[in-house]
């Protein structure tokens, strides 16, 4: 009787050991984040894109009160919105992008990024919707820009000038726009943000509008310079081939004024 009981106990701890030993791991919130950071500088490979929106994820489960893993998982989530192939998964991405955001902001409503990401994520859902759903957005976007300026304006390389002018220079005035306004908000983009080449793109792009070729071309030439700003190598890559673009456009002004 007694080494039955025995055999009976040594299973019963064996069952639980192996329980144990089998039950998977949760990664700490630290882990996650840092995993999620690496995935996220590859982000150029959609899947590691995707793979850092669900590490942030796991660490909003299982951090709730953290702002910090809420607005990185909205960051990887703009990411992927811009570079979705149609409307209505740009839509999906962007609507969650817009609910991490948004906890982000009730958590900490006096940090810049997550005042950012929910006004870019306004501006992913804005064009996934159409162009009256820009329109009816525009104050919510100005709002968390803004917000953005008024708590960092240095934030991004002065990104949040660079989109609120991008979103002035297409607004219609009647509607609060105005390129006046977006002239203004251009030239404090550069200051804060020199090598915030996006800036230079859409200022370029104004520039050779108006037919000023040699201050277009010298803003383009910085892009094709560089070097990015530290963590947008990326976008530096994309916006070298935007300038690339640009530049041809000048020569083929240039040409046809001589």
């Amino acid at each position: 009787m007694l080494i039955r009981l025995l055999k009976i106990f040594v299973l019963a701890v064996l069952t639980i050991l192996i329980t144990v030993w089998a039950a998977p791991v949760l990664a700490s919130v630290e882990d996650l984040m840092a995993e999620g950071e690496i995935h996220f500088r590859h982000r150029p490979d959609l899947a590691q894109a995707e793979k850092s929106a669900e590490l942030f994820r796991q660490a909003m489960k299982q951090s709730p009160g953290d702002p910090e893993p809420a607005w990185k998982l909205a960051r990887s989530l703009c990411w992927l919105a811009e570079k979705a192939k149609n409307k209505k998964r740009r839509l999906e991405i962007s609507m969650e992008a817009i609910k991490a955001a948004q906890t982000a902001v009730a958590l900490a409503p006096e940090q810049a990024p997550p005042h950012f990401f929910l006004g870019l994520s306004y501006v992913y859902y804005g064009d996934a919707k159409g162009i009256y759903e820009v329109a009816c957005r525009w104050k919510e976007v100005k709002v968390e820009f803004e917000k953005v300026i008024e708590l960092d304006p240095g934030y991004l390389g002065g990104a949040s000038y660079m989109l609120l002018a991008r979103a002035y220079y297409y607004v219609p005035a009647f509607m609060g726009g105005g390129r006046d306004h977006a002239l203004d908000y251009y030239q404090k983009a550069l200051k804060y943000g020199p090598r915030q080449y996006g800036t230079h793109i859409y200022l370029a792009e104004h520039y050779i509008n108006q037919g000023d070729l040699g201050k277009a071309r010298e803003l383009l030439e910085q892009v094709m310079a560089g070097p990015p700003m530290e963590g947008q190598e990326p976008e530096w890559e994309e916006w070298k081939g935007e300038a690339e673009h640009y530049l041809r456009k000048v020569k083929e002004k240039e040409a046809r004024l001589q």
